[in-house]
């Protein structure tokens, strides 16, 4: 509709299911529909309309739409400024720049658009491509586990500092099985080996358990985040590689 869109003109098209609900009759051409106080005319009606397409059923519905012009819906319809989205697809993904700059040179011939005193384009239009979109999101992901790896920094240092005042306590508590060993010949690497291995099977079997959790809650995760959860293989031996030797670690310096 051209003449009626350059013109501003008050009609309108209605689909099938609208028309139904709003009107009675066959014939619904040159009848009237108010809108935002507005008299717009019927000028068409369409015949029904079935969605192909399984997958998009329940966003498209075509028997429900209600059209008018363009023109008239920006200016009647909307109390601020409203914007129009254009979505423009390149057959040739190498020639994307090439592409962006013929969309903006035809935008700005067709707005008008000039230059302030600086040099600048006085721009009313803002374009964005797939590719600005994913160097967000992948700026995203890199912020979000940069946070992560620190806050799994700071866990490992409070867990160690943690275990180290358990295995104080527990070394000031077992004093007199020490004065024992030493009083059997036992040495003081012995002593501080025994500590180390008990500290070390109780720490795998902590991260065993650990992991066990962690494997168990994706499914839990994944039905409350509506999303998908992916395990990745190299963080199991990664998890179960950092414990013991933190352990061992605190031991050594008690």
């Amino acid at each position: 509709m051209p003449a009626e869109v350059l013109s501003n003109a008050d009609v309108c098209v209605l689909g099938q299911k609208t028309a139904g609900q709003l009107f009675c009759g066959d014939n619904l051409l040159q009848e009237i529909v108010w809108v935002n106080q507005r008299k717009c005319l019927v000028i068409g009606v369409l015949t029904e309309l079935e969605v192909t397409n399984p997958a998009l059923r329940n966003q498209l519905r075509p028997n429900e739409a209600f059209y008018l012009p363009i023109s008239t819906a920006i200016n009647n319809l909307f109390d601020e400024p409203s914007s129009v989205q254009i979505t423009a697809h390149v057959t040739d993904e190498s020639r994307m720049v090439e592409a962006r700059c013929q969309i903006v040179d035809y935008l700005r011939l067709r707005h008008a658009i000039g230059k302030d005193e600086v040099g600048q384009w006085e721009d009313d239009i803002e374009l964005t491509a797939r590719q600005d979109i994913l160097g967000a999101q992948q700026q995203a992901a890199r912020t979000f586990s940069f946070l992560l790896a620190a806050m799994a920094a700071v866990s490992l240092l409070v867990g160690g500092i943690g275990i180290l005042n358990v295995m104080l306590v527990s070394v000031v508590e077992r004093t007199r099985e020490i004065g024992v060993l030493l009083a059997v010949g036992a040495r003081s690497q012995d002593i501080v080996t025994q500590f180390s291995l008990e500290a070390i099977l109780i720490s795998g079997f902590g991260g065993l358990l650990g992991v066990a959790v962690g494997v168990l809650s994706i499914p839990l995760v994944v039905n409350f985040n509506q999303g998908v959860a992916l395990l990745a293989p190299g963080s199991i031996p990664l998890a179960l590689g950092i414990a013991p030797p933190s352990v061992l670690s605190a031991t050594r310096n008690r």
